[in-house]
C-alpha cells in the first residue's frame, strides 16, 4: 500500500504545471522576468509589461481596457471590441517579444491572474500566441510608468 501511495503522489506532482517564479516559458525555453510595469495610453488601454530588465531581451505585454485600479482575479482573453468583452472578466490582448528579433507575437487566447499580498503582486499567466503557448509568473512590485 505504501508503494502505491509513493507512485500516485509522484504522478500527481505539480512541478510540470507550475512554472518557476519570475519566469516565462516559451518554446521549451525559460526566460527570467525581473520587472513589471504598467501605463495607460491612448486614454483607452492599459498595458502591463513583464520583462527582463536591464537588457529588455524579452517581454510579455498584456492589454486591458483603461483601468482605474490594478486588476485582481483571473481574466480571460477577449478582444476589446467583442460585444461580450467585460473589463471585470477579460483582458484585451497583448504580445510576446523574444530576442533577437523582438517582433510582436500576438496573444490569441488564454488567461492571466493578478493578486496582491502586501506590497508585492503575483501575476500568473497561461496564454496562447500565434507562435505557441507561453506560461509563467512574476512576483514583486508593479511600477506605474
Amino acid at each position: 500500500m505504501l508503494f502505491l501511495f509513493a507512485i500516485l503522489s509522484g504522478a500527481c506532482s505539480s512541478d510540470d504545471s507550475q512554472p518557476a517564479e519570475d519566469r516565462l516559458t516559451f518554446g521549451g525555453e525559460n526566460y527570467a522576468l525581473t520587472l513589471a510595469q504598467y501605463d495607460t495610453f491612448q486614454a483607452s488601454l492599459t498595458n502591463f509589461s513583464l520583462l527582463n530588465y536591464p537588457g529588455g531581451t524579452h517581454s510579455l505585454n498584456l492589454q486591458f481596457g483603461a483601468i482605474t485600479e490594478i486588476p485582481d482575479g483571473k481574466y480571460e482573453f477577449r478582444v476589446i471590441d467583442d460585444a461580450d468583452y467585460d473589463p471585470d472578466k477579460h483582458f484585451a490582448g497583448g504580445a510576446l517579444y523574444i530576442a533577437p528579433n523582438n517582433e510582436p507575437i500576438p496573444i490569441t487566447d488564454g488567461w492571466v491572474r493578478f493578486s496582491k499580498k502586501g506590497d508585492e503582486y503575483k501575476i500568473t499567466f497561461d496564454v496562447e500566441t500565434a507562435a505557441g503557448r507561453v506560461k509563467g509568473n512574476y512576483v514583486g512590485p508593479l511600477i506605474q510608468i
